[in-house]
């Protein structure tokens, strides 16, 4: 009787552990998609803007502390897929206009990385729309 009652108790008790865990992991997916949300966001407003020194400063700040977010992922690629938002399918003019912001991008901070590394990751989604 003692024997299957110490299982029972052992069977709750990892029960309750794996529960509280599933609750934590749920809770870091959660502020993960809202940090993912915030970066995008913030770089979409500055792109529109045409604030390019606020993106590149973004970015080199997550260069430089190596930023991550709660699942592990680096920040920094959300940054640079943050350009592609919006864009129909299949709509080369669309792409094309887009493309001439990040080259306009480029041409205003040749020496910083970040503009170089969004116009690749905009000319994959290109190339996989294609």
């Amino acid at each position: 009787m003692a024997l299957a009652r110490r299982k029972f108790c052992m069977k709750t008790l990892l029960t309750l552990i794996a529960l509280a865990l599933c609750a934590t992991c749920v809770r870091a997916a959660e502020g993960t998609q809202e940090r993912i949300d915030s970066i995008q966001a913030t770089v979409r407003t500055a792109f529109v803007a045409k604030r390019f020194d606020a993106i590149n400063d973004l970015a080199g700040q997550m260069r430089q502390q190596r930023s991550r977010l709660a699942d592990g992922r680096w920040e920094l690629p959300f940054v640079t897929s943050a350009i592609e938002w919006g864009l129909p399918s299949h709509d080369s003019a669309a792409w094309q206009a887009r493309l001439a912001q990040i080259d306009e991008w480029i041409a205003k901070t040749p020496r910083d990385s970040t503009p170089y590394l969004a116009k690749a990751t905009a000319l994959t989604a290109y190339a996989w729309d294609a």
